[in-house]
């Protein structure tokens, strides 16, 4: 749309974009202010915050209202009863979906590997679990201890000394 009104050239709108997707936070939303700023000023801005939202602000108020008053109902309560196990099983089949290739990958690179696999799958899971230390802190820790006792295992010396070797010059071929 903005393209076919010609609303913007093609360089205002990758510098706004790139103005929005340099710091953290709602990209779409940044781009729509400043969008609307080009157009129309504060006005244009006014618009563009209005519409995005007013709505999402709407649907959150009536669902909001709408859970208050049904949350004390004996159905719903029944029906949260099923929606909360149910949740905790999806949760449980993400986890081994997730570290079944973990703990392939542990098999294949032998004992130690798979131990210590293990055993970082059982300690990020207690610091979260148990010590309730914040979610950030312990993924920052485990990318940290991840670097140090999972690196890449090296190639053998065969393929390094193949990868490595003058196969020729262009004479020859």
């Amino acid at each position: 749309m903005i393209v076919r009104h010609k609303w913007l050239t093609d360089e205002d709108y990758v510098r706004m974009w790139a103005l929005c997707t340099l710091a953290p936070g709602i990209n779409q939303l940044a781009f729509a202010t400043l969008i609307g700023r080009k157009l129309a000023g504060w006005p244009g801005i006014a618009a563009t915050l209005g519409g995005l939202l007013v709505p999402s602000g709407l649907i959150t108020t009536l669902l909001t209202v709408g859970f208050t008053a049904i949350q004390g109902w004996p159905p719903f309560q029944a029906v949260l009863r099923g929606v909360i196990p149910a949740t905790a099983g999806l949760m449980f089949m993400v986890m081994v979906n997730m570290g079944r290739p973990l703990v392939k990958e542990g098999f294949r690179e032998g004992q130690i590997r798979l131990i210590m696999t293990f055993a970082f799958i059982v300690l990020v899971g207690a610091m979260i679990g148990l010590l309730k230390l914040p979610v950030i802190a312990v993924l920052l820790v485990a990318a940290a201890l991840g670097g140090v006792f999972f690196k890449a295992p090296l190639p053998p010396a065969k393929e390094v000394e193949a990868a490595v070797e003058p196969t020729g010059t262009e004479e020859e071929k």
